[in-house]
């Protein structure tokens, strides 16, 4: 006849204390999963990621759609992009003049 080992018997609290152990440790993953969460869509709003919730975003993906996401502080129209455009513009070609009269005095 071939014998068997048998686990040694544990008692009800051992279990108990098993099982407390283990729900422990999935409840600290679970927080620290949360606490990343939570720090990882505070710095996604300041670099002005993930402006769209979760269920939108996949959504989005499902459909392939293309959607423009806002920057964070954008709030400006046309006519002001405009405006900062032809200042921009109009400094590239100052800065240029300065340039092109400091080669020519050379």
């Amino acid at each position: 006849m071939i014998s068997i080992r048998r686990r040694p018997s544990r008692s009800a609290e051992h279990d108990r204390e098993i099982t407390l152990r283990r729900r422990r440790v999935r409840l600290r993953k679970l927080a620290q999963a949360a606490a990343l969460g939570a720090e990882l869509r505070s710095l996604s709003s300041v670099l002005g990621l993930a402006q769209v919730g979760a269920g939108e975003f996949l959504k989005l993906q499902s459909s392939h759609e293309r959607v423009a996401m806002p920057s964070p502080g954008d709030r400006t129209d046309d006519g002001e992009i405009e405006q900062r455009i032809a200042i921009e513009i109009a400094a590239r070609k100052a800065r240029m003049g300065r340039v092109d009269r400091i080669r020519e005095s050379s």
